[in-house]
């Protein structure tokens, strides 16, 4: 016996409604939760174009193998330590410096992602209203559990885990060389994870 009318429609409206909450989750679950230095955010992975105002981040993103777009140029060359000077070129869209972000460049660009640090925290909440904006800054007084933090963090925002992993192994066997006889290290290399 055929189904009456009303209730075959009410049966394909269900099935179009499962199917298409099928799809929204599938949509969604790109995105992932990251806890920076004020909260979690809920953030997309593998953002595409991503500022940096943070040079520790950016040491980090570049030892990841992190593409950035937008930075805070120097006005002089040779103001970055010597392994980011790549960075300084006009490759990058300048997005003004920490403590005075170049908002009319950032809305223009529209960056998917911006990565703060301590010297742009006072503009946090103006930049988290022109994208999704991470506070990374450094805990001084935990600097290396702190730095490992935000290298895991990073790796797992850029599906980079494997490369976050290698960079602190290598890292941690930097400082252990490095250390007196004492155990603690007098030394601290520059670069976080890869020996320079």
């Amino acid at each position: 016996m055929p189904l009456p009318r009303f209730t075959r429609n009410i049966l394909a409206t269900s099935l179009l409604l499962a199917a298409s909450g099928t799809f929204a989750a599938d949509t969604v679950s790109t995105g992932i939760p990251v806890t920076d230095s004020i909260n979690t955010q809920t953030l997309n992975k593998n953002p595409q174009n991503v500022v940096v105002y943070d040079l520790a981040m950016l040491d980090i993103l570049d030892v990841l193998g992190v593409k950035v777009s937008g930075l805070p140029l120097p006005k002089e060359k040779g103001s970055y330590p010597a392994y980011l000077s790549k960075y300084e070129s006009d490759s990058y869209y300048n997005v003004g410096n920490p403590f005075k972000p170049d908002f009319e460049v950032l809305k223009q660009h529209k960056p998917d992602l911006i990565i703060g640090g301590s010297r742009a925290f006072e503009s946090t909440d103006k930049l988290r209203a022109v994208a999704p904006t991470l506070d990374l800054t450094v805990d001084n007084a935990h600097l290396l559990s702190s730095l490992e933090d935000r290298t895991r963090t990073l790796g797992k925002l850029f599906d980079k885990q494997q490369q976050a992993e290698q960079a602190l192994a290598s890292f941690n066997k930097d400082i252990q060389k490095n250390a007196p006889a004492g155990g603690k290290s007098r030394h601290r290399d520059d670069r976080p994870g890869d020996g320079r």
